[in-house]
């Protein structure tokens, strides 16, 4: 009788281990999947608030260069920077904030491999485009709003375009460093919902 009490009592220790490390695994798994799903959020909702702005700085390139269409200096490149903007809109239209909750861990992987994918591939054209309404909208401003006709003096030409020269070196610098973190933080997500997934092999 001593021995199958024992034997019992090691059976229901034993069973309450295993529902403890089942207990365990499953708060990790909901730790890592909750930290990789708000990081990845807030990254996506960063590129949508972009996305959407590229498109209210298409409208106003457009609005500028209608105000200013007889002079052609101004206005053509205005509406070649709106043009600009307005394809960085509708390539970054695969972005959509998805449904977490109707998402696998696997699904949820690989969505946030094709993000990091898709940002690293636009980084570049997206600082360029920047950089180039920049330069193209600080002139237009300047003639349709003050009457200031930047290319019509030598003198503040070369100012103006030196001036524009550190602002892209400067938009560029942090721009990069920028995407720098975007990836850093979508490879630390892909490593917590990796976790998960090697989780849930062992536990087959």
């Amino acid at each position: 009788m001593e021995l199958d009490n024992l034997r019992e009592i090691w059976q229901e220790e034993s069973k309450g281990l295993e529902a403890r490390i089942a207990v365990n695994e499953s708060i990790i798994r909901k730790m890592n999947l909750d930290k990789a799903v708000g990081e990845f959020d807030v990254l996506v909702k960063r590129s949508l608030m972009g996305r959407n702005l590229a498109l209210v700085y298409c409208l106003i390139s457009v609005v500028l260069a209608a105000m200013a269409y007889d002079d052609l200096a101004y206005s053509v490149p205005g509406l070649l920077a709106g043009g600009a903007m307005l394809w960085s809109f509708i390539s970054h239209l695969a972005i959509t904030r998805p449904e977490y909750d109707k998402l696998s861990v696997v699904a949820l992987q690989k969505l946030v491999c094709s993000f990091r994918i898709h940002t690293a591939a636009n980084a570049v054209y997206d600082i360029a485009i920047v950089s180039c309404w920049l330069v193209t909208t600080v002139p237009l401003v300047l003639r349709v709003t003050q009457g200031i006709a930047v290319y019509d003096d030598a003198h503040a030409t070369i100012v103006f375009l030196g001036t524009s020269a550190v602002i892209i070196v400067l938009i560029a610098v942090f721009s990069r460093r920028a995407y720098g973190q975007y990836h850093e933080k979508l490879r630390e997500a892909e490593a917590q919902l990796n976790t998960i997934v090697e989780f849930e092999k062992g536990a087959r």
